[in-house]
């Protein structure tokens, strides 16, 4: 399910929110791999957990699996922070 929201994020967020949660990358690794300053990379992680969180929602699911899913993403978000 996560993966099929995420394929529907824009790329360039889903990009940060893969090397972030993913690859486990600080903000300044993403900023050097991206060639961006670390406020773009603060900017597009936040819309893109937003965008995925919206995403995530949309996708086809019995309801009580799409609050345990939605569920785990927050937690999931808060686990890691900025």
């Amino acid at each position: 399910m996560l993966v099929m929201a995420l394929a529907r994020v824009e790329p360039q967020f889903a990009l940060v929110l893969r090397k972030f949660y993913w690859d486990e990358r600080s903000l300044e690794e993403i900023s050097e791999d991206l060639d961006i300053p670390i406020g773009t990379v603060k900017s597009r992680l936040a819309r893109g957990r937003g965008s995925l969180k919206a995403q995530l929602a949309k996708v086809p699911m019995r309801e009580e699996l799409r609050t345990a899913a939605l569920s785990e993403l927050v937690s999931w978000f808060t686990a890691r922070t900025d």
